[in-house]
């Protein structure tokens, strides 16, 4: 996962570059691209949070689980807000909505039972 993670910083530096160099009319296709990116970046950061979590949950160790899921929740929050700010059709709004349901959502509700 780590090559993976990677890999999609390398491409999110090069897309930032070709940026600078596009023609106006093709701002807003990089720019795509750039939130695709990030959110796949941020994506790839939340999986690897929600991991932690659950290792140090394992573990007998609540505060560390919960350290490391609340990293998690602002990891989806980045990576579902990149998405948001680039999505330009139904197939993307789906696929943000998917998320807040089934990543997001469930989230906020394992932060709040590991509260109480």
């Amino acid at each position: 996962m780590v090559e993976v993670r990677q890999t999609y910083q390398q491409a999110l530096k090069t897309v930032k570059r070709a940026r600078k160099k596009v023609q106006k009319r093709g701002e807003k296709y990089i720019d795509y691209w750039i939130g695709r990116l990030e959110f796949g970046i941020g994506y790839l950061e939340m999986i690897f949070a929600v991991r932690q979590a659950s290792i140090a949950e394992t573990n007998g160790k609540p505060a560390e689980a919960n350290h490391h899921a609340k990293i998690a929740l602002e990891f989806a929050c980045r990576a579902l807000a990149s998405y948001a700010n680039v999505a330009q059709d139904r197939s993307d709004l789906g696929s943000i909505a998917v998320m807040n349901e089934y990543v997001h959502r469930p989230l906020k509700a394992k932060i709040s039972e590991m509260n109480q």
